[in-house]
């Protein structure tokens, strides 16, 4: 597919998918049309017009052949050394692949299972804020629109469908954002540990999220000093270092070292590779407009309900971790920015949020913020 014809094939899904959202007045109706709308997107974008799928993916596929085969996670029977980052994608391949499924195939069926969750975690997200927030937020157009502009991410969908982990981590990033939100208002079992740890086992700089998350579970404990506050805290912190824990154990008792083979390989230190990292995050934070986003972001911080506030506050922590973890990384090799793409959709769901409570309260008529 060429590019005007993507262009022609995304715009008539997007005005199609925006009108259908405005028009429908049940919102659970509204969010699958805006779902689906944003599936169809990603399929001409990935499928269509991108149509990528890296060699860098067969060396996980190796990893996973031998998985399945009942001989370990090894690039060679008998040889034990990490030569993969992403151990919870490559097990979920070979466990599709014990089951008799293609390696490719399964790599591509796991990434469209992971853009929907991305799609219908971001949902829940705005449901959320949507709910406290009401007004011109409430609208079903503006799920649409964060939809929409994650399906159309040249990044995340150039990444996520080349047989590397990026649709999942992106998927787990979100999730974990998601039920923090919930657990920080009032939900009693703190998921979010799970959902970290096994982001955590996707990427290894997910070590990060999971940090700010237990962070701002310690703060809430902090400040309002109740048995249900500190019973999260506590919990949430038996279950990460559990899980984690436990597969971290294994990890180093089964490859004797802390951080895997490509990090001694190709992470480097000092000055230069800061500034290539701090490079990367500046040349694709502008090419992938990051920041009219992460502006968005921020006006939640003084924009929104109390419980929206902390939430931006959390989700500007996360989107500040992950870009300190690709700069202390130097960034990446390869173009089309693959190692901000796990954050975009909470990015994107910030963004747009802040970007809409913002313009409702410069343009109060209903049709002038409609077009906007």
């Amino acid at each position: 597919m060429s590019f005007p014809q993507f262009v022609v094939a995304a715009s008539a899904i997007v005005i199609a998918t925006v009108m259908g959202t405005l028009f429908v007045r049940q919102r659970v109706a509204a969010a699958v049309i805006a779902i689906a709308g944003a599936m169809a997107v990603t399929s001409v974008n990935a499928a269509g017009y991108l149509r990528h799928y890296s060699d860098d993916a067969y060396i996980t596929l190796r990893y996973a052949r031998y998985f399945a085969a009942g001989q370990g996670p090894v690039w060679n029977p008998g040889e034990r050394v990490e030569g993969y980052t992403d151990f919870l994608w490559m097990a979920l391949i070979a466990a599709l692949h014990r089951l008799g499924a293609d390696l490719v195939d399964a790599s591509i069926w796991l990434s469209y299972a992971s853009m929907l969750a991305v799609f219908v975690v971001a949902w829940r997200i705005w449901a959320l804020w949507a709910g406290e927030e009401g007004g011109a937020l409430a609208r079903p157009a503006v799920l649409a629109v964060t939809l929409l502009l994650i399906a159309l991410n040249d990044s995340l969908v150039f990444w996520g469908f080349s047989g590397l982990e990026t649709g999942l981590a992106a998927a787990l990033l979100t999730a974990t954002v998601y039920l923090f939100m919930r657990e920080a208002r009032g939900a009693r079992v703190p998921w979010s540990a799970l959902a970290a740890t096994a982001a955590a086992m996707t990427r290894p700089e997910m070590v990060l999220v999971a940090a700010v998350t237990g962070g701002f579970t310690l703060r809430d404990a902090a400040e309002r000093r109740d048995a249900a506050s500190l019973r999260r805290l506590a919990l949430w912190s038996v279950m990460f270092v559990v899980t984690y824990g436990a597969y971290f154990a294994w990890r180093y008792s089964y490859y004797g070292h802390v951080f895997p083979n490509t990090y001694y390989a190709k992470v480097g230190s000092g000055g230069d590779f800061i500034n290539r990292g701090m490079g990367y995050v500046q040349a694709y934070g502008l090419q992938y407009l990051f920041l009219p986003f992460v502006m968005g972001a921020v006006a939640l911080v003084f924009a929104g309900t109390k419980g929206i506030r902390r939430d931006a506050q959390y989700v500007l922590a996360v989107i500040a971790a992950w870009a300190f973890a690709v700069i202390m990384e130097g960034g990446d090799a390869f173009a089309h920015g693959r190692f901000l793409a796990p954050v975009v959709p909470v990015t994107y769901a910030a963004g747009v949020s802040g970007l809409t409570v913002v313009l409702a309260r410069a343009i109060p008529q209903p049709r002038q913020l409609a077009a906007a």
